[in-house]
C-alpha cells in the first residue's frame, strides 16, 4: 500500500514539473493576442476599405492617447474640410484642424454629453454647441465659449441646431420638450415659434432653400415648414406602409436633391426626393426590421454613394442601393457616426462607441 502511495506521489510530481520543463525549453509558447482597438475616431482614405485610428490629443502638458471615448456626432466645417468637430457622450467636444491627425479640446465644454454641433457657414470661427439645457457659442475658433441660450427648466435638453446657410444670423434650436426656438441675431434674443409637445430628435434646414425646415419628432414623425418655421405640416403619411419606420429614427439631408431626405430607422433606409410627399425603401443586405442601423452617410457630391453602419459592419453602395459591399469595422466598438469628406469623397471619418450589453 505504501508502495502505491509513493508511485502516486512520484507521478504527481512529474505531472506538475513536466509543463514547466516544456515552457522553459521554448517548445511551447503562448501566443499573445493583439489588443482590440478601442472606441474613438477612425479615418479611411480608401472609402472604408482600411481604417486608421486617430487618437493623438494635444494637451497643455504634451501629447496623450485619446481612447475609449464614445462619439455621438461629427461635423466637418463647410469652409475647411480639414476642420473636424466631435461631440461625445460624456467627454464634451474635440476638434481638429488637420483632418483628425491631432485633436484638441477647449478648456470649456470638456465634460458632459454634447447633443449637437453646428458651424456657421459664413464664418468658420463661429460654432454652436447644444449642451444640456443650454446653447453655447464661440466666435474666436474655440478659444472661448459664451452661453447664448439657457432653458429655465434644468431638465429640458437642447436637442438640435440649424443655421441658415444664406443668413447665418438666423438660427433654430429644438428641445426635448417639443419646441422650435428661433433667433434672427446670432443667438440673442430667442422666440418660440412652434410646439410639438413631443421630443424633437433633430432639426434640419434645406441647404437649397433655407425657408424649408424639417423636424423629426419622437412618436409623431417628420414635420416640414416652407416659411421659415411659421407653419408646419406632417410629411409622414407615406411612411405608414413601412413597418417600424419611425422606431429609432435618424434624419439626414440629401444635398444632391433640391428637397431630399434620408430616414434611417428600425425598418431600414428610406429616401424621398420630394420633401416627404413620397418615400422609397432602399434594398439592403440586412433584412427590413432585422438589424439596428446606427449610422449613415451620403456623398454630398453623388447621392448614389452611401454608407450605413451596424454594431459590427459598414455597408457601402456606389449605385444608389442596387448592390452593397461589406466593410468590417476596425474595432469591437459599434459605429455611431459616419461622415464623408465633402471635398475628397475617398476620405471617411468613423465615430464609434462602446457596446453596452444588458
Amino acid at each position: 500500500m505504501k508502495k502505491i502511495k509513493n508511485i502516486r506521489k512520484k507521478n504527481l510530481l512529474i505531472a506538475l514539473f513536466f509543463p514547466i520543463l516544456i515552457l522553459a525549453s521554448g517548445c511551447f509558447q503562448v501566443k499573445k493576442q493583439a489588443p482590440v482597438p478601442a472606441a474613438g475616431a477612425y479615418k479611411s482614405f480608401d472609402r472604408g476599405v482600411t481604417w486608421q485610428p486617430k487618437r493623438n490629443l494635444v494637451t497643455p502638458v504634451g501629447y496623450k492617447a485619446l481612447t475609449n471615448i464614445n462619439i455621438l456626432l461629427m461635423r466637418i466645417d463647410p469652409q475647411d474640410n480639414n476642420a473636424i468637430y466631435m461631440g461625445t457622450e460624456s467627454n464634451g467636444i474635440y476638434y481638429s484642424y488637420n483632418g483628425g491627425e491631432y485633436w484638441e479640446q477647449p478648456y470649456q465644454l470638456n465634460v458632459g454629453k454634447i447633443n449637437d454641433i453646428a458651424i456657421d457657414p459664413k464664418d468658420k470661427c463661429i460654432i454652436y454647441v447644444a449642451f444640456s439645457n443650454q446653447l453655447f457659442k464661440t466666435d474666436d475658433c474655440n478659444r472661448s465659449w459664451n452661453q447664448v441660450f439657457i432653458d429655465p427648466r434644468p431638465k429640458i435638453l437642447v436637442t438640435g441646431i440649424a443655421v441658415n446657410p444664406l443668413n447665418s444670423k438666423i438660427i433654430y434650436i429644438s428641445t426635448d420638450f417639443g419646441e422650435v426656438i428661433k433667433s434672427v441675431n446670432g443667438g440673442i434674443p430667442w422666440t418660440t415659434i412652434q410646439r410639438f409637445n413631443k421630443t424633437i430628435l433633430k432639426t434640419l434646414i434645406n441647404p437649397h432653400n433655407p425657408l424649408i425646415l424639417y423636424a423629426l419628432v419622437h412618436q409623431k414623425g417628420i414635420y416640414k415648414s416652407t416659411d421659415g418655421g411659421e407653419t408646419w405640416k406632417s410629411v409622414s403619411l407615406d411612411l405608414k406602409k413601412y413597418p417600424n419606420s419611425l422606431l429609432s429614427p435618424q434624419l439626414f439631408i440629401n444635398p444632391a436633391q433640391n428637397d431630399g431626405l434620408i430616414l434611417i430607422s428600425k425598418f431600414g433606409i428610406l429616401k424621398t426626393d420630394d420633401g416627404g410627399d413620397s418615400w422609397k425603401a432602399l434594398n439592403l443586405i440586412t433584412p427590413p426590421s432585422g438589424t439596428d442601423i446606427l449610422s449613415f452617410s451620403i456623398n454630398p457630391q453623388n447621392d448614389k454613394e452611401m454608407y450605413y453602419g451596424t454594431s459590427s459592419t459598414v455597408y457601402a453602395t456606389v449605385n444608389g442601393g442596387e448592390s452593397w459591399t461589406v466593410k468590417k469595422l476596425p474595432t469591437n466598438a459599434q459605429s455611431s457616426f459616419i461622415i464623408q469628406d465633402p471635398v475628397n469623397p475617398s476620405i471617411l471619418y468613423l465615430g464609434t462607441k462602446t457596446i453596452i450589453t444588458k
